[in-house]
């Protein structure tokens, strides 16, 4: 059994992994954690679009998730650590799809009032698409 959890950094994000974690432990399952990294505004070089995962944006991601992992260790195993580039709601749901998950653990804030406003919430997306049961937590 696994389940999947959404981590931006954010102290919602931070929140969700921690009860996942907890959850995780009761029902003796993994957790895998997953870092989404927004696609760039403006294609590079000939309609491409390049991702520098070993640049800034890449070191950061996964720094962060080696301290959820650790912050997590005693409390059930984290298997699998992922930076993915795309929309996090997309991808978190893509995600559910195509892997044996039992639960996607989201944080109910990731953005700003303002960009929640005119884009709307990542996690509202995920519990609108995934295939899965999402837990959203506060």
């Amino acid at each position: 059994m696994r389940i999947l959890v959404g981590v931006d950094g954010s102290t919602c994000s931070i929140h969700a992994a921690t009860q996942a974690g907890r959850l995780a432990s009761k029902l003796r399952a993994e957790l895998e954690l997953i870092y989404v990294v927004p696609p760039p505004l403006f294609p590079s070089g000939e309609g491409t679009c390049e991702l520098d995962l070993e640049g800034a944006t890449g070191n950061f991601a996964r720094k962060m998730l080696t301290g959820v992992r650790r912050g997590l260790q005693d409390r059930c195993p984290v298997t699998k650590l992922r930076v993915l580039q795309g929309s996090a709601a997309e991808v978190l749901v893509d995600q559910a799809r195509a892997q044996d998950v039992i639960l996607v653990v989201v944080g109910s804030r990731g953005h700003g009032a303002l960009a929640r406003a005119l884009l709307g919430s990542h996690s509202d997306r995920v519990v609108r698409h995934s295939p899965k049961p999402v837990l959203v937590v506060k």
